[in-house]
C-alpha cells in the first residue's frame, strides 16, 4: 500500500478533514504533499498522509484508528488500473468550483486569489468566499482577451480582428460614417480608439439612419458581436459597392488629431495597429487586476508587477533583435544596424537617465524644483547635434552651454525658467512632408534642425534609409 495514490475526498477521510480543506491547503502552500497527474487530476501518496498525520498528533486523536479502517482497504472505482508495484492510476475527476475558478487566471493571479479565499473562509466560511471569488473572477474576466493570453495568443486574435474590420468595411460606401460606426464598435467592444492619444473622441453612439447603398429607406446593416469575439454581418439582397481598404475616392476630411476617417479604416483592417492596441489594454487590464490583488506595493512589485516587468523584458530583447536585423546607410555609404543607432540616442536608457539627471540638476541651480515650464528638451537635444563651423553670437552661447551638459545656462539663455515660448530665441525648424505613411495619411511636420533670427541651422544632415538583412553587422 505504500504505493497507493488517493484521491482527495479517500485523502480527506484519512486524515480526518473536509475536501475543501485539503483544496485550500494546497493553494495556500501545501502542507500535505500532493502530486499531479495530467493537467487536472490531483493524488495523494499515502505514506505523505501517513507522515503528516505523525507530524500532527491531534488529527489522529480526534477521530482516532476508526477513521483509517474506514478506508482500508480501498475500494478502486471501476477503470482505475493498479500496477504490479502497487500504484494506483484514476480517471481524472471535474475540478471543484474553486479550482475551476481559479484555473481561468494566470498563476500569479490565481494565488493571491486563492490566499484571499482561504482568509475569508476561515474568517466568515464558504459561503462569504466563494462569492468573493465569483465576484472577483468576474471582475478580472470582463475583457474579451484573457488575461493569461500569451504574445503569440494576442498576434492571433489580432489578425482575426483585423480581417473581420476589412471585412465590415465593405458595407460602407461612405468613410466617414464607417470610421465613425466601426471605431465605436472598436472602443466599446475592445477598449481601444483608432484616434490614437490625443483629444478627440468618437461621439457617442447614436442609431445611424443614414444608407449604405440607397439614398433614403434603409438603415445600416444590423452588425451582432458575440461573446467570442465574432463579428458577423448578414449579407443584404441589394448589391453593395466593396470599397475594401482606403483608396483615393474617399473623402480625406481630418480629426483633431490629424487622422483621417480613410486612416481610421485602414487602421482597423492593419494587423500590427491591433497587436500594439491588444498590448497596451492587455497589460492596463492585469496591471489594474495585480493592484486589486496586492501584488503592487512598496514590499513586493514597487512600481509594476514581477509578471509585468517580465514580459517587458522580453518585449525588449524581442525589439532588441529586430533592430539588430535592420541595416542603415547613409549617403556616405556608412552603415550600422538600427541597435547600434539607437544605443548612441535617447532610446539608450542610460543616456536618457544622464539626461535626467543632468536638467534636474539644472533646475535646481536655478531654483526651479519642478520640472514645470522651461525651454523644450528637444531644442537642447537639436543643438548638440550642431557643429561649431558658422555658429556665432547668442547661437553659439547657447549651443555650447547645451554641447557641454550645462543645463542652468541653457535655461538662462533661453529666458529663464518662466519664459514663454513665444519669447525663447531659438525654436525647432520643421519641414511638411507630404508622403503617406502605412495608413496613407500625410506623415507631417519633420524635424530639420533649429531657427535662430529667422534663418534655419540643419542639424539633422544624413538620412538613413535602412533594409533588413538576413545577417547583422557585426
Amino acid at each position: 500500500m505504500q504505493g497507493s495514490l488517493l484521491t482527495t475526498k479517500e485523502a480527506a477521510l484519512c486524515l480526518g478533514v473536509s475536501e475543501a480543506f485539503l483544496e485550500r491547503d494546497r493553494w495556500a502552500g501545501a502542507r500535505v504533499p500532493f502530486i499531479k497527474i495530467g493537467s487536472r487530476a490531483v493524488r495523494y501518496r499515502l505514506q505523505d498522509l501517513e507522515h503528516y498525520r505523525i507530524l500532527h498528533p491531534q488529527i489522529h486523536q480526534r477521530y482516532g484508528a476508526e477513521m483509517s479502517a474506514a478506508i482500508w482497504p480501498i475500494s478502486h472505482p471501476e477503470g482505475a488500473y493498479v500496477r504490479e508495484d502497487g500504484v494506483i492510476f484514476y480517471r481524472e475527476e471535474e475540478e471543484s468550483f474553486t479550482s475551476e475558478i481559479l484555473s481561468r487566471h494566470p498563476d500569479c493571479l490565481a494565488e493571491a486569489m486563492a490566499q484571499e479565499y482561504a482568509r475569508l473562509y476561515q474568517a466568515h466560511g464558504e459561503e462569504k468566499a466563494e462569492a468573493y471569488l465569483k465576484a472577483i473572477s468576474d471582475q478580472l474576466s470582463g475583457e474579451p482577451l484573457s488575461l493569461s493570453a500569451t504574445d503569440e495568443e494576442i498576434d492571433a486574435f489580432a489578425a482575426r480582428l483585423a480581417d473581420q474590420f476589412f471585412r465590415l468595411q465593405r458595407y460602407f460606401n461612405d468613410s466617414a460614417i464607417g470610421a465613425r460606426f466601426l471605431g465605436h464598435l472598436t472602443q466599446s467592444k475592445y477598449g481601444v480608439s483608432p484616434l490614437g492619444k490625443g483629444k478627440a473622441k468618437l461621439q457617442s453612439a447614436r442609431p445611424l439612419s443614414l444608407p449604405v447603398t440607397e439614398p433614403a429607406r434603409k438603415p445600416l446593416w444590423p452588425v451582432s458581436v458575440t461573446e467570442k469575439s465574432n463579428i458577423s454581418v448578414p449579407v443584404p439582397e441589394t448589391p453593395v459597392t466593396v470599397t475594401g481598404k482606403p483608396n483615393p475616392s474617399f473623402p480625406v476630411s481630418v480629426t483633431d488629431t490629424g487622422i483621417t476617417h480613410a486612416g481610421i479604416l485602414a487602421r482597423l483592417a492593419d494587423e500590427y495597429w491591433w497587436r500594439q492596441a491588444l498590448r497596451t489594454v492587455h497589460m492596463r487590464h492585469f496591471e489594474h487586476s495585480a493592484i486589486c490583488l496586492g501584488l503592487v506595493h512598496s514590499r513586493k512589485g514597487k512600481y509594476v508587477s514581477d509578471e509585468t516587468m517580465k514580459r517587458r523584458r522580453k518585449q525588449i530583447r524581442r525589439n532588441r533583435a529586430i533592430l539588430e536585423n535592420c541595416i542603415a546607410t547613409n549617403e556616405l555609404g556608412q552603415e550600422y544596424t538600427l541597435q547600434q543607432l539607437a544605443e548612441l540616442s535617447v532610446s539608450n536608457p542610460k543616456i536618457r537617465r544622464a539626461e535626467l539627471m543632468t536638467r534636474i540638476a539644472g533646475f535646481d541651480s536655478v531654483d526651479q524644483f519642478q520640472q514645470i515650464g522651461g525651454p523644450p528638451v528637444t531644442v537642447w537635444r537639436e543643438l548638440r547635434r550642431m557643429g561649431e563651423m558658422g555658429v556665432i553670437g547668442e547661437l553659439k552661447k547657447l549651443r555650447e552651454a547645451a554641447d557641454k551638459g550645462k543645463w542652468e545656462r541653457f535655461v538662462m539663455l533661453m529666458g529663464g525658467p518662466e519664459a514663454k515660448r513665444k519669447d525663447f530665441p531659438i525654436s525647432l525648424a520643421k519641414q511638411w512632408i507630404d508622403k503617406p505613411n502605412r495608413y496613407k495619411e500625410p506623415k507631417g511636420n519633420k524635424i530639420i534642425g533649429i531657427t535662430w533670427e529667422k534663418t534655419e541651422f540643419p542639424t539633422r544632415i544624413h538620412q538613413w534609409p535602412y533594409d533588413i538583412n538576413a545577417s547583422p553587422i557585426t
